[in-house]
């Protein structure tokens, strides 16, 4: 996530461009973090990949 945020531009400054101004960018790491957290969290989806939730 870190390094598409920053290799959007090679010579503009991440804080001259925003941090909101590619919303596909932000839709397509939204949707990565909803994808890994049901991974980990649905039980069906924890056999298939082999996943468990973290320990408290």
């Amino acid at each position: 996530m870190g390094t598409a945020r920053a290799a959007r531009t090679e010579r503009a400054s991440l804080r001259s461009i925003g941090l909101a101004t590619n919303r596909l960018l932000l839709r397509g790491i939204a949707f990565e973090l909803a994808f890994a957290a049901t991974i980990v969290a649905v039980p069906p989806l924890q056999t298939i990949f082999g996943t468990a939730p973290p320990a408290p």
